[in-house]
């Protein structure tokens, strides 16, 4: 039995699907690509506000004054004298700017709008408190114009941070009952205590 010989036509043709196959794989790697750097980006970005918080939050827990500054400043600015203003001034700047940082993240698609909206709404919550409103009124025109309107649009939304959570903001004694735990519950009703879960 003759065979056909090979033309150059159907080299070429073998040749075509080849290339073929090699772009197609090669889409499906770049793709593959793109999609676990977008995954990177995303990490990196939670990552970089998360530190910035821990960074401001970490100074006003580690320092009892620093503190002081901040509960006082945002419930009673006018209790602070010049150096103290100073304090909660950079204190307030940094807060926005961590925010600036979540916005353009967000614009650029690394956050999801659930992880957005509780940044911003955490900084509209402190801006919306005393000092916090009394610090943006005068500062808001340092930053540029989508975060103002970001951050105007949210506090609309949200409450005060002490509204929030008011028997943590409150400089009232800390006299508040607690509830008691469900073991302490049985045995004031009669009841014996239930017992503790075990594996089996």
């Amino acid at each position: 039995m003759e065979s056909n010989p090979m033309t150059i036509e159907s080299l070429g043709n073998i040749g075509e699907f080849v290339a073929a196959v090699a772009t197609l794989v090669t889409l499906v790697y770049l793709a593959r690509q793109i999609r676990q750097s977008n995954q990177i980006a995303r990490w990196e970005a939670h990552r970089s506000s998360v530190l910035a918080f821990n960074e401001t939050t970490g100074r006003i827990f580690d320092d009892a004054d620093t503190a002081r500054v901040w509960r006082r400043g945002l419930m009673e600015p006018d209790s602070l004298d010049e150096t103290d203003r100073i304090r909660l001034h950079h204190a307030l700047s940094q807060t926005v700017l961590n925010f600036k940082d979540v916005l353009e993240a967000h614009d650029l698609g690394f956050y999801d709008d659930a992880t957005y909206v509780a940044w911003e709404g955490y900084t509209c919550a402190v801006l919306n408190s005393p000092g916090g409103e009394r610090w943006w009124a005068d500062n808001s025109g340092s930053f540029i114009s989508r975060v103002c309107e970001a951050i105007d649009a949210g506090r609309l939304e949200v409450p005060p941070v002490s509204d929030l959570a008011p028997f943590w903001w409150s400089s009232e004694p800390a006299n508040r009952p607690v509830k008691p735990s469900r073991r302490e519950s049985h045995v004031r009703a009669g009841r014996p205590p239930a017992e503790p879960l075990t594996d089996e």
